[in-house]
This record gives structure tokens, sequence and C-alpha cells, in this order.
């Protein structure tokens, strides 16, 4: 992940409906470098703060993080679960983004009913 300078190259495959495609991007760190990724596909996101904190401990340690976004212009809380802290934090972008992606798709179908 880490070139060794200080910069993180990640990449990520997606989905979009069926397609399926693949990103790379740079950053600081592994967060960074997935709201680069998600910035570059077309989305406006701003993560504000996140959290993250053990759920239990021992060889199979759990790990929560909430984040706070502003997505598309909406700002949104979401959450990711994951034994391993930096996924956990991925997982609680997509949440985020998962959600202002569906209400957006939700706010244009009554709005065509």
């Amino acid at each position: 992940m880490s070139a060794g300078d200080g910069v993180t190259e990640l990449t990520v495959d997606y989905r979009i409906g069926s397609e399926e495609k693949q990103s790379t991007s740079r950053g600081n760190g592994p967060v960074d470098a997935f709201l680069n990724a998600l910035n570059d596909g077309g989305h406006a996101v701003t993560l504000f703060d996140y959290v993250e904190h053990a759920m239990s401990s021992g060889g199979d340690a759990v790990a929560a993080s909430y984040v706070d976004l502003e997505v598309d212009g909406q700002r949104l809380w979401g959450v990711g679960i994951d034994p391993d802290t930096s996924r956990a934090t991925l997982k609680a972008i997509i949440s985020s983004v998962n959600r202002a992606v569906r209400n957006v798709t939700s706010e244009s179908a009554l709005a065509n009913a």
C-alpha cells in the first residue's frame, strides 16, 4: 500500500449497478487515498471527523469506526465494523456514500412519480 515516501496508493474494486470498475488513487494514508478515489469518481466527499474503537480484545478483536461526512451536499454518519481498523473506517465511508446515493435515487423516483 505505501510507497515508503509517506504516500499510500490504494486500488479499489467497486460496482455501480451491475458494472464492475476499478480505481487507483494516492493519499497520505488509506483513508485519504480512498476519499481521493471517491472524489475522482464523481462524488464530492469531505470527511469532518471519525472515531475508531475496539469492540473486543484478544486475537478475535473487532474494531468499529464512525465517520461524519458530507457526500454530494448531504451531511451523513456512517458506521463500519471489521477486525482491521483501516478497513472498518473504509466500510464506514462506504456506508455513508451508499446512503447518499440511495437518498438521491429515492428523491429522483419521487420527483418522477
